[in-house]
């Protein structure tokens, strides 16, 4: 996919994430109450009742109802700890962490495209991350949509030799420019998934998570931290799975091969440490990765 349409994906992605996390306006609550975005998997399908009696007279909202209308689900009841503050999936973070984090990497991406360095380095960006995550929500979502726009702003402005740079990612890994548009679109996706508000694996654009399994398997063939010759089998995991993908090969060059199969979800989720190992099919034991 050319890189500017990967970077139309990414910001679509970003507006579904701002637009699930903001909480709705005093012009869109409605007297009933308000279903939660549906890819946030809210357990409440529809509008609630109305009140038949009480200070809202009958037939009529109460100011109780509004309240919990102009909620998302997973904000809970008034008083509840504030979302920023809960801990996100991600061990040591919460969403605070995890949604500063967005707003960082698309600076440091910008960073790449302008001919610095990703990162001033590993403790500046702990540290940048750190003293960011305790704001309140708004102020990290306001955070996202900027530096996010800073970013589009950047690819923007890119010419066809541009795009064929190479640029150092952390951890001395390279790419062109023209592969950051992507990466990007994989921060937010998966990390959306990392605050642990109702986002799961299972909801990932089929797309994305096709591209993301054959990039995983190029990033981890012949990798020295993986032992076994894996070969996955996207779709072939039972009932309910998909039709069956293309079998996929990563790891170690040589030796016995373990077979791995399931949803492309399922097996994206292995592969980057989110979950869905419980519904993969392997004989024998599911083969130990590294860290991304």
């Amino acid at each position: 996919m050319p890189p500017a349409q990967d970077a139309a994906r990414a910001r679509e992605a970003t507006g579904r994430l701002l637009a699930a996390l903001s909480p709705p306006s005093e012009e869109r609550s409605a007297p009933t109450a308000q279903a939660a975005p549906a890819d946030l998997g809210n357990p409440a399908a529809t509008g609630g009742a109305r009140s038949t009696g009480g200070r809202g007279g009958p037939g009529r909202t109460g100011a109780g109802e509004r309240d919990r209308a102009a909620r998302p689900w997973w904000a809970g009841p008034p008083g509840a700890e504030p979302v920023e503050r809960r801990p996100s999936l991600l061990p040591g973070w919460t969403v605070g962490h995890v949604l500063t984090h967005l707003a960082r990497n698309a600076d440091a991406l910008v960073n790449l495209v302008n001919g610095r360095p990703m990162y001033a380095g590993e403790t500046r960006r702990d540290d940048d991350i750190e003293r960011g995550a305790g704001r309140p929500l708004a102020a990290l979502l306001e955070d996202v949509r900027t530096a996010s726009a800073r970013l589009d702003a950047a690819f923007g402005e890119l010419t066809e030799a541009d795009w064929r740079r190479t640029v150092e990612l952390r951890g001395g890994l390279t790419d062109r420019l023209s592969g950051l548009p992507f990466r990007r679109w994989a921060e937010v996706e998966l990390h959306r998934v990392d605050l642990g508000l109702g986002y799961h694996v299972d909801d990932l654009p089929r797309d994305f998570v096709d591209r993301q399994l054959t990039a995983l398997a190029q990033r981890f063939a012949g990798h020295p931290g993986i032992a076994a010759a894996i070969e996955l089998r996207p779709g072939s995991g039972g009932a309910g799975t998909g039709s069956e993908g293309a079998l996929i090969r990563t790891g170690a060059p040589g030796g016995e091969v373990v077979a791995v199969s399931g949803s492309p979800a399922a097996l994206l989720g292995w592969l980057t440490g989110r979950g869905g190992t419980r519904s993969l099919r392997v004989r024998g034991s599911l083969p130990a990765l590294p860290p991304l």
